[in-house]
């Protein structure tokens, strides 16, 4: 036969349970049915990923442009700077 304090060791012990009324706080699978799940995610991860792949071939295009016409910018920056000496005003020097 149990005694008073093996009953009240148990109902010590089922305090650490929930009860229906500490369950009706949390979500049912109701609830979450209009969120996402791991596959829409997974899919939506992956467009994602693609369109960056797109983006950062752009953006690698751009920079190799660039190494390619900044020498020739340059260049023709000095070329000009130099014809302006010569030719005052956009004009040839008159003598």
């Amino acid at each position: 036969m149990l005694t008073q304090q093996d009953l009240d060791k148990i109902e010590q012990k089922l305090k650490d349970f929930a009860t229906k009324d500490d369950l009706k706080d949390f979500a049912t699978k109701d609830d979450l049915k209009d969120f996402a799940t791991k596959d829409d995610l997974l899919k939506h991860r992956s467009d994602l990923m693609n369109k960056l792949d797109k983006i950062l071939k752009e953006i690698l295009a751009s920079r190799e442009a660039q190494k390619i016409i900044g020498p020739r910018v340059s260049d023709h920056e000095q070329r000009i700077t130099s014809l302006e000496k010569i030719h005052p005003q956009g004009k040839h020097a008159t003598l």
